[in-house]
Formats: C-alpha cells, sequence, structure tokens
C-alpha cells in the first residue's frame, strides 16, 4: 500500500483548494476534517489522507481528486435538506465531549458555510430573529451553537450536519411565520 507523506499531502491539499474563492476561512475543518485542524489546508490534509487509504485512489490525478472533493462538498449540502442526521444512539457506551469554544466556533463556520447556498444575506441577523431560548439575543453563530448543548464522541465535526440541519429547520420556520 501507498503512503503520502505530509508534504505531498498538503501540497495536493492546497492544488484541490486552490481556485477557490468561496473558501476562505477556517469553514471546512468541521466540514471534511476533524474539527480539530487549525486551517481549511490541514483539514483538506485529513480528508485527501483518508481518501488515500484505498489503494486504487492513490493514482488519481489532481484534478480527479479536486473533482471528488467537489462531489463532497455537494452531498453535504444536499444532505443538509434531507432529515435523519440527528443523533441515532449507536455509540452508547463511550465517553462523550462537550464542544470548547474554538471547536463550537469552527462547528458555526462549517454550518455558515453549508448554508451559504441557501442563507439570509445576514445569517447573524437571521439567527437573532429566531425566537428560541436557547438563542443568545446578540446573533452570533457560535454561542448559538455552545447553546445546543451537544456533545460529541470521536470529533467536533460529528455535530456539524446535525446542527445545520436544526438551524435550517428554525430558519425555515421562522420564514413561514
Amino acid at each position: 500500500m501507498k503512503t503520502l507523506e505530509k508534504q505531498t499531502v498538503d501540497y495536493i491539499a492546497g492544488r484541490i483548494l486552490s481556485g477557490r474563492y468561496d473558501i476562505r476561512g477556517r469553514e471546512l475543518i468541521a466540514l471534511v476534517g476533524t474539527g480539530r485542524e487549525s486551517d481549511n489546508l490541514a483539514a483538506t490534509g485529513v480528508w485527501l489522507a483518508a481518501r488515500m487509504l484505498d489503494a486504487s485512489e492513490a493514482d488519481w490525478t489532481i484534478g480527479r481528486l479536486r473533482e471528488v472533493f467537489e462531489d463532497h462538498l455537494e452531498a453535504l449540502q444536499y444532505s443538509l435538506r434531507e432529515e435523519g442526521a440527528e443523533k441515532d444512539g449507536w455509540v452508547i457506551g463511550l465517553p462523550e465531549s462537550a464542544l470548547n469554544d474554538v471547536e463550537c466556533k469552527r462547528v458555526a463556520e462549517a454550518i455558515a458555510h453549508l448554508l451559504s447556498a441557501e442563507k439570509p444575506a445576514d445569517l447573524e441577523a437571521a439567527v437573532t430573529l429566531l425566537d428560541l431560548p436557547s438563542i443568545p439575543k446578540d446573533g452570533c453563530l457560535w454561542r448559538w451553537v455552545r447553546a445546543q448543548n451537544e456533545c460529541y464522541t470521536f470529533y467536533p465535526a460529528e455535530l456539524t450536519l446535525r446542527l445545520a440541519q436544526r438551524l435550517r429547520r428554525a430558519l425555515m420556520a421562522l420564514e413561514e411565520v
């Protein structure tokens, strides 16, 4: 089995991200990474390294990897519209960890990215309009994530899709009113 060195993974991850002007901050950390990486490049490297565990993919071109990466991001956005990301309890008995402030911010950035195709122009203002007791009135999305009191088993990124779906449902209900 082929193994990639970190420098190679970083280079390929950088090439996958090149030209993506909609990705600027740390929004991919809790989407394609574990939620603990320092930046989008590191998160994409984690995603890439996981993809390259399959030897049949080790010989792919950068163009093909970029295409698979784009498909993965589109699938995540499609999954946002589906129901069923709520916790199903398959890891009962394993210890859970609460999100710390940094993890909340990274999950919030990932949620904002997921909702970017359909979110209101000012997501923070929309969050403020939600009349739920768990949402602070300052509209800070990461504080909304913190107020959800969610725990993860392995990685903070486990919570991204679930919380994004919850926020999307709340925003949709607000629009219906």
